[in-house]
């Protein structure tokens, strides 16, 4: 292995762990919602994945053309809202 290999390798190493440690901190830090995902890893919250799992919920009880409704996306933004 040559030398620029080896600090290219090195540096791209070194990245990752910056970059592991920064979602870390982003994930542990104070006053931020959480969450506990079924394996126990612990994420950060994403109101994006929640309105969809919402949407969907909705879309399982009012049927296929509630896809199209103004009523069910507003319903959705206020809950999310909420959070």
């Amino acid at each position: 292995m040559s030398l620029n290999e080896t600090a290219t390798e090195e540096r791209t190493n070194l990245q990752a762990s910056q970059q592991k440690q920064a979602n870390e901190l982003a994930v542990n830090a104070p006053g931020k919602i959480r969450v506990i995902k079924r394996n126990a890893k612990i994420v950060s919250f994403e109101v994006d994945k929640i309105k969809v799992a919402i949407t969907k919920a909705f879309l399982a009880i009012e049927s296929g053309n509630a896809a199209a409704s103004d009523r069910i996306h507003e319903k959705v933004n206020r809950i999310a809202d909420d959070i």
